[in-house]
């Protein structure tokens, strides 16, 4: 029987609910919002598939390592209307036609119920397109994985895309089940970590509160109005009328509400199971300077497997792509884990004791002491200039 002990060992990807023979596993939400199994003893006949079933666990104690082999490319959608409403370069738009194309199913995050974040399943690119742009928090993944399981079972192309503990759960899933994969493909995104439900939830009510209004739709990071480099969330309450704000950004960034098991993550390795995986090309500078100077936006895509080469070559043409090394374009979440803020544990403490309102102040960019750290911050830049704060970091060191 599964037996988590603590939450560092669960990162919510329910392929120990969707395998259980007797549906004694139900997901629930804890005071953050994250999904954790609690098992119906009453049902459990102790098969053990739980346990046999759950990558995370056995990753944490058999890591990935290392694969400095991979091929990888930057890329960019030739379709100019696909970059522009897409987070980066849209490359994951050009595998995901292919998929469409050939009769196949498309699965990736999208809204539910007032933007609760949630794994959706899209057969047509008009239902594909809600999975494009980045949506910091984690995703429910409901019955997916089961669904994926029905498509596979039907001869189906399978494009899955998530985060990497989504995808190997559903690779797990499949294998115990003993299901034919010859026509799943996966991408999984290179990640920080997964904020809290509930903290997104209650963010989005906030900024209804404080708008007046309804939001109908959200940004997280506004391309559009911003360009690529942006990491400003705009909130429409109409689909021409939008707000700014970066609060829920700078939590994010702050590695402060992210599921405990992010901070050992097992896979955040240059080796990956998917045959797919794509981020931002952060860096570009160095590798691609010519591809990325419009700060329209850039993708990094890895081709790690045999199906995704010959996928990759199908769809090559629909793309700008440059060839580089993985030396050149390391991003930090392809070697380590994000690191766990030091009021990582107060900060669950705070929320449940004392709510949103008392958190977003405490551990946002409107309370009093971030505000006076920017005033700081500015006045000695105008104090001092570009050259001065120079000097002074030779002088530290920095």
């Amino acid at each position: 029987m599964l037996n988590v002990t603590s939450k560092e060992e669960c990162c919510g990807c329910t392929a120990c609910e969707n395998i259980c023979p007797k549906q004694a596993i139900s997901m629930q939400e804890d005071t953050l919002g994250f999904l954790y199994p609690v098992i119906n003893q009453s049902l459990c006949v102790d098969c053990g598939l739980c346990q046999k079933v759950c990558d995370f666990t056995h990753r944490c104690k058999n890591p990935l390592g290392k694969n400095d082999d991979a091929l990888i490319y930057v890329c960019r959608h030739k379709n100019e209307e696909e970059v522009s409403t897409s987070q980066s370069g849209a490359a994951t738009i050009a595998v995901s036609d292919w998929v469409l194309e050939h009769g196949g199913i498309v699965y990736g995050a999208g809204y539910g119920n007032h933007f609760r974040v949630q794994h959706k399943r899209a057969t047509t690119r008009e239902e594909r397109d809600e999975f494009k742009g980045s949506k910091y928090v984690q995703s429910d993944m409901g019955t997916c994985f089961k669904d994926v399981k029905a498509d596979l079972e039907s001869g189906n192309y399978v494009l899955f895309t998530g985060t990497g503990c989504q995808v190997a759960g559903l690779f797990s899933y499949v294998k115990h089940l003993h299901i034919d994969t010859s026509k799943l493909i996966t991408c999984d995104l290179i990640c920080h970590g997964v904020p809290s439900p509930r903290l997104w939830q209650d963010y989005v009510n906030y900024v209804e509160k404080k708008l007046g209004k309804p939001v109908v739709k959200v940004d997280f990071r506004d391309k559009k109005h911003y360009g690529w480099h942006s990491h400003k969330e705009s909130f429409y309450t109409t689909y021409t009328t939008y707000t700014t704000y970066t609060t829920y950004t700078y939590i994010f960034y702050d590695h402060v509400a992210f599921r405990k098991s992010c901070y050992v993550c097992p896979y955040a390795s240059t080796n990956r199971l998917s045959d797919f995986t794509v981020c931002d090309a952060w860096g570009f500078e160095k590798f691609a300077p010519e591809m990325g100077a419009d700060n329209k936006g850039l993708s990094l895509m890895f081709v790690s497997t045999k199906k995704a080469s010959r996928i990759f070559d199908e769809i090559r043409d629909r793309l700008y792509v440059k060839n580089v090394k993985i030396s050149d374009c390391l991003q930090p979440n392809m070697q380590k884990p994000s690191v766990m803020n030091l009021n990582r544990v107060q900060f669950e403490k705070d929320y449940t004791k004392y709510g949103f309102n008392y958190i977003i102040r405490k551990y946002g960019n409107i309370s009093f002491v971030f505000r006076l750290k920017t005033f700081v911050k500015k006045f000695i830049r105008m104090i001092l200039g570009k050259r001065g704060i120079d000097a002074v970091k030779n002088m530290l060191g920095k």
